[in-house]
């Protein structure tokens, strides 16, 4: 669908946001399309590679040193950055911590990952990557924030028309019947 979309608007550029679910679509180098999504919180990620000496040998180096998971990343994290962001539709204050880091098993190419913290301690953190590097923190968590309204619209559509049974729920949902 992303080729699709893109063949029919060559001249314009896109951000794909999605789930956890399409992060292996930043695999793809699509050029015009910037990919944002979650990244998981036990993700192998990597630094990115030292330049070459001018007398080293052999082959230069595809990655940089192992950086630690993003959820112990995040505990030594010491240089947060104090943002406002739109989520949802409304301004809320973010402490945001951004790195270019290589995502090595899915795309060999650099990727910005973001982590969000809420300054209140109040919301666990996320981490989120983006496969445009000139993105701002502030975009790419208020792209993803407000992805989840049109998957809300989708639900609702689709259970409407009949396409999808109704959400179940713990004891008597809204049909009225035990589940």
């Amino acid at each position: 669908m992303i080729r699709e979309v893109r063949q029919w608007f060559p001249q314009r550029r896109f951000r794909v946001v999605g789930d956890g679910f399409y992060a292996p679509l930043a695999g793809n180098e699509w050029e015009g399309i910037a990919l944002i999504s979650r990244m998981q919180r036990n993700t192998e990620i990597y630094d990115l590679p030292m330049p070459k000496r001018k007398k080293q040998r052999g082959r230069p180096r595809k990655k940089g040193r192992r950086l630690p998971h993003p959820e112990r990343m995040a505990r030594h994290v010491h240089q947060w950055k104090k943002i406002k962001v739109r989520e949802r539709g409304r301004i809320k204050e973010r402490l945001v911590y951004t790195r270019p880091v290589l995502w090595y098993r899915v795309r060999k190419s650099p990727a910005l990952r973001v982590i969000r913290r809420d300054p209140t301690g109040q919301e666990k953190n996320d981490f989120f990557f983006t496969t445009d590097e000139t993105m701002s923190p502030a975009e790419v968590i208020g792209h993803f924030a407000d992805h989840w309204a049109i998957e809300d619209t989708f639900k609702q559509t689709k259970q409407l028309l009949g396409g999808q049974e109704p959400q179940t729920f713990k004891g008597k949902g809204p049909n009225g019947r035990r589940d």
